[in-house]
């Protein structure tokens, strides 16, 4: 292997290949990046057996080949080497990287100890925009289950209905929904499927174009691949069967009401510098008493009031509330003004745009003491 590439583009796709690295792994190998050069680019490998990020380089291949190297090293190296362009080749079981006058050799195992990576046909074609996809991604990630307690809630379901596509996450105190519309659909037999978080904030990366550039999905059974410009990220599926998120949703509310999202916002930012300092995180207290949001904490260390205004609310209502998911919703919900809706004390909270249903946001409340 020998070439010559531009440093900055080799480190934007090592620092980005490298989030799909297997790091403090059993088997080392994983540990690994695969650089496999092939005129006219070099191609960066990450994989850490659900996902695997390919990452291509233009480059001035002057002999072909493949070789594995310490993902680590290697992007470390290539960070505090000078803005010029740098010189990789091969010397038996040694990478030589050099630039200028310096030079690093590291040592490397042979590319034949690399597992195969998942492969995809190229059907169940959907093409969206970075804009779009980048969207759809942000407003539904946040509220998927953290924890691997059951894996099929820790990804984002994504549904194909109407043309339009459908994304939807969950845990056991709130539910985001919103959708966009690609740009084409070719639809196949798969209409339904579940994405690790893990992959789709990985992807979320890798969009550093203007938002109308495309990126290309292709959906079969157990693995989905995404491409864009040079990068190319494929992700195992999640199984399992999804909740019927449908009929968690309430029909008929008791009010609903606009509300400045911004200053609910500042007011849950406050009351949670004296929540966050407790071990055992007190519920937030939302009192909808007529024209007026009351929010209010007490704690070991203080109380907390703040009010704002909802000119269009006529009913009391007093719940209690994650300060955490309140924030997530609001924060992550668009537009100067929101809508919300209530049914009862212990019902969730609907957040949805004043206009339209590019969102919805559900929020579980939590008992009051």
């Amino acid at each position: 292997m020998k070439l010559t590439c531009q440093r900055n583009d080799l480190l934007s796709a090592a620092n980005l290949a490298a989030t799909a690295v297997l790091t403090g792994a059993a088997d080392a190998v994983l540990a690994h990046f695969l650089l496999k050069a092939e005129n006219p680019s070099l191609t960066i490998v990450g994989y850490d057996v659900k996902t695997a990020l390919i990452c291509e380089v233009d480059a001035a291949v002057s002999e072909n080949g493949g070789i594995l190297v310490n993902a680590r090293s290697f992007a470390e190296i290539i960070r505090k080497l000078p803005d010029e362009p740098v010189f990789i080749s091969t010397e038996g079981n040694n990478v030589i990287i050099r630039s200028s006058i310096t030079e690093f050799s590291l040592s490397a195992l042979e590319e034949s100890q690399y597992p195969e990576l998942p492969s995809v046909s190229e059907e169940n074609k959907i093409v969206m925009t970075h804009g779009e996809m980048r969207k759809i991604i942000n407003r539904t990630v946040f509220a998927a289950l953290q924890l691997d307690t059951d894996e099929t809630y820790t990804g984002v379901l994504f549904e194909i209905k109407n043309d339009l596509l459908k994304a939807v996450a969950l845990d056991k105190y709130r539910l985001a929904v919103t959708s966009a519309k690609p740009v084409s659909i070719e639809k196949g037999e798969i209409n339904s499927f579940i994405v690790p978080v893990k992959a789709l904030t990985k992807l979320v990366k890798a969009f550093d174009g203007p938002d109308d550039e495309l990126v290309t999905i292709y959906i079969k059974e157990k693995q989905i691949m995404f491409k864009t410009g040079n990068i190319t990220l494929i992700a195992r599926l999640l199984s399992g069967a999804f909740l019927n998120y449908e009929n968690s949703i309430p029909k008929e509310f008791k009010t609903t009401f606009v509300i400045d999202r911004k200053r609910v916002i500042e007011a849950v930012e406050r009351a949670a510098i004296l929540l966050s300092k407790e071990k055992q995180k007190p519920v937030l207290r939302i009192t909808f008493d007529g024209p007026v949001m009351k929010i209010t904490s007490s704690t070991r260390e203080g109380k907390f009031y703040d009010e704002v205004s909802i000119p269009e609310n006529d009913i009391f209502l007093e719940m209690g509330f994650n300060d955490r998911f309140l924030y997530d919703a609001f924060s992550n919900a668009e537009g100067e003004k929101v809508k919300v809706s209530l049914c009862a004390a212990l019902s969730p909270m609907i957040i949805t745009p004043v206009e339209g249903n590019d969102y919805l946001y559900l929020v579980l409340p939590a008992r009051l003491k």
